[in-house]
């Protein structure tokens, strides 16, 4: 598409080559460039087999190496508190015919500090960006956008024909894009690369949140209903979800002259975008037609510069102007332009509701009102079902195991946090539905047993997690926490807030979360001497 529409209007990809057929390309134009060159594999990832080579770089194994690709390394990247940092930023694919893209609003920027992971969310850096570099983030985001859509069109015409013959429906599939943004000192983003399918772990309280709100948000926009996995009985009253009852929406659009696959598309995305949540749709806009209309065929919608089979060109009608056509004309009501920079750089928590959009829309997230309505239900006689006391006391050893992580990384292997879990996973072991097997050496090094104890606690969590999605069942009881509230608090509890309910001496409020599986079902909370 470079090559066809204007290398300048895609000068956001370093100088590139693949090894071994760019071999002779790349002796020849090394020179011409002095400067550094990053040499990476293509199957690996985390910045494992990445080296960095100069111009007066001459072996000719480089030639001989499989799967690696060189560029031409970014030397002058934007510092923020003097480090370097890149955006790595999660895009929705809900169709490539016609194209429709979602940006997440809160990705993660990675500082790098030293050999210490240390996280922000978007929102976080661009108000610092705007605050103590007075940079103008609108335009920075809009340029970013810009490369997001310009590389998923590159890629929709190799895409269609795969697509064509493996997908019978145009909403059987989606696919979530990791984006890797590094930003210059010139204000200028530069595409590192894209990731299929990017790493869902979590190594940080952060993490967790941006990863599992945007996860729900995800499924909330595609519109897979929630399943309790528990729940067996298919004789009860089968009803809709409610993400998938059409909305009235304030539109003039006149669908009486479409077709039925016409109106299903119509419909299809103008629902997608009312339940998109933290994603904000990228392509198509009121303004994309104008901005990309140029890179489109005008019979097919295809972006050219890719080769097509004939016989699959002739199936294909323009569906892309189809939508804007009928999103965006004059008559229609239904879009309305919103504010981009304001939901980038608001915070994750000033943009969570519940999925009923009718009721409770003014439901404050802030985490001290949260805590007070928690701690106001326990006073007044309500408890943790065993289903919340099991997701509460999970979340806690995450936070835990995360600090263990945070002490190897920092080499603290002297840390008592590690013998108190060590205590905890001898008693708690045996309450699984397949015990854990504790076994520590005796070695002296403490770098060593601290290390077994992350391994053996990580196990325990996911050992423990089965058997909460297994065994426990979500009570109907009248005197358990409102789920809506519990789940609001589950969202953005920290550890500091779990461990004030923990330790309020008034009542045993998670005394069921370390019970044996046997008595999960039991819907009373049970007397343990693991919190005495």
């Amino acid at each position: 598409m470079s090559h066809r529409n204007g290398i300048k209007n895609f000068s956001f990809v370093p100088e590139t080559y693949i090894m071994p057929k760019d071999y002779n390309r790349f002796i020849s134009n090394q020179y011409r460039h002095r400067g550094l060159w990053i040499v990476k594999p293509f199957d690996l990832s985390r910045g494992r087999g990445i080296t960095i080579i100069d111009y007066s770089f001459k072996d000719t194994q480089l030639a001989l190496k499989e799967n690696v690709v060189v560029a031409k390394y970014i030397d002058n990247p934007l510092l923020v508190n003097g480090y370097k940092w890149d955006l790595r930023l999660y895009v929705l694919v809900t169709s490539f015919n016609p194209l429709v893209v979602y940006l997440y609003e809160e990705g993660n920027s990675d500082p790098e500090r030293e050999n210490v992971g240390h996280k922000w969310s978007m929102s976080a850096l661009l108000n610092h960006l705007r605050e103590e570099y007075l940079i103008n983030t609108e335009t920075l985001m809009a340029e970013i956008e810009d490369i997001v859509v310009k590389t998923i069109m590159s890629a929709t015409a190799q895409m269609l024909p795969a697509i064509n013959c493996f997908v019978p429906h145009n909403q059987n599939c989606f696919e979530l894009y990791g984006f890797d943004i590094l930003v210059d000192d010139k204000l200028k983003p530069w595409l590192l690369e894209v990731n299929l399918s990017p790493s869902l772990g979590i190594d940080s309280a952060l993490d967790s949140r941006i990863k599992s709100s945007m996860l729900c948000d995800l499924f909330t926009l595609i519109g897979i209903p929630i399943v309790d996995p528990t729940v067996f009985n298919f004789n009860r009253n089968v009803r809709r979800p409610k993400s998938d009852i059409p909305r009235k929406t304030n539109s003039s659009i006149n669908i009486n002259n479409l077709s039925s696959d016409e109106k299903r598309l119509l419909k299809n995305t103008m629902d997608q975008n009312q339940r998109s949540r933290g994603f904000i749709r990228i392509f198509p806009t009121n303004l994309s037609w104008k901005k990309y209309s140029s890179y489109l065929d005008n019979i097919n919608g295809i972006p050219r510069g890719s080769t097509i089979p004939p016989f699959y060109i002739k199936l294909i009608r323009n569906y892309n102007y189809f939508l804007n056509d009928h999103l965006f004309n004059e008559n229609s009501s239904f879009y309305m332009d919103i504010n981009r920079q304001d939901r980038y750089e608001r915070s994750l928590k000033d943009f969570k509701q519940d999925l009923n959009d009718n009721k409770d829309e003014d439901q404050t997230t802030d985490m001290l009102k949260l805590k007070k309505a928690i701690l106001k239900y326990l006073n007044d006689g309500y408890v943790f079902s065993n289903l919340q006391a099991r997701q509460t006391f999970a979340l806690y050893l995450t936070y835990i195991s995360a600090l263990l992580k945070k002490c190897a990384l920092e080499k603290n292997y002297d840390n008592p946090s590690s013998n108190l879990v060590l205590m905890f996973l001898m008693k708690a072991s045996k309450n699984l539905s397949v015990p854990l097997k504790i076994e520590v050496s005796k070695s002296s090094l403490s770098n060593k047993k601290a290390m077994e104890i992350l391994q053996l606690l990580e196990s325990f969590l996911l050992k423990y997690n089965y058997d909460t999605v297994m065994y426990a069942t979500p009570e109907s009881t009248k005197n358990c926490l409102p789920h809506k509230l519990f789940n609001l608090f589950l969202m953005h509890a920290r550890k500091e807030d779990i461990e004030e309910i923990i330790n309020d001496s008034k009542h045993n409020c998670l005394s069921s979360a370390i019970h044996p599986v046997n008595d999960i079902k039991n819907s009373k909370p049970l007397e343990s001497k693991v919190w005495k």
